[in-house]
């Protein structure tokens, strides 16, 4: 998929259902920034995961922090389903690939009338990973690869410059 593809299934977003043959949860590839101007700031709502997950409630033992987060993961879904954007953007997405949280919370959200974006820094490191304790460690490499096999390449959006940003 590309950034324009985003962009117009955003647009008809805005005005009602968009029916696709693919699920609606993607992986953007590229800087926060780079979203602008592709989804209509009407038409998202922005959280973060390390919002969402403080690290004073991290769980101590690191075989329960996948299920904690897709607990967090699915009470937001919850929050955002009740209101009228269609399109969450999710930054910080490297940790769910870091504790490999099962899509399927995010699945169950999407639809004709909703989508999830997932932002994913370029070298796959959160920008704000030091607020996580120290034994979350992250692998590059490896993030992008969770990415595309957990959604797929036709889920993958690989960023590109953008001349016509809103404001």
């Amino acid at each position: 998929m590309t950034a324009t593809d985003l962009e117009e299934l955003a647009s008809q977003m805005v005005v009602g259902p968009a029916p696709k043959p693919y699920k609606k949860v993607f992986a953007w590839i590229g800087r926060a920034d780079s979203l602008r101007g592709v989804i209509p700031p009407r038409a998202m709502v922005r959280k973060s995961l390390l919002d969402l997950c403080p690290p004073a409630e991290i769980p101590t033992r690191e075989e329960d922090v996948t299920r904690w987060i897709e607990k967090r993961v699915s009470a937001c879904l919850d929050e955002v389903a009740a209101g009228s954007r269609p399109i969450l953007v999710l930054d910080d997405a490297e940790v769910l690939a870091r504790y490999r949280v099962p899509m399927a919370v995010l699945h169950r959200f999407q639809g004709d009338r909703r989508a999830v974006v997932l932002m994913v820094a370029p070298g796959g490191l959160p920008e704000h990973a030091g607020r996580l304790p120290s034994w979350a460690r992250f692998e590059p490499n490896w993030t992008v690869s969770y990415f595309q096999a957990a959604l797929g390449d036709q889920c993958i959006v690989a960023t590109e410059r953008r001349t016509n940003v809103e404001a």
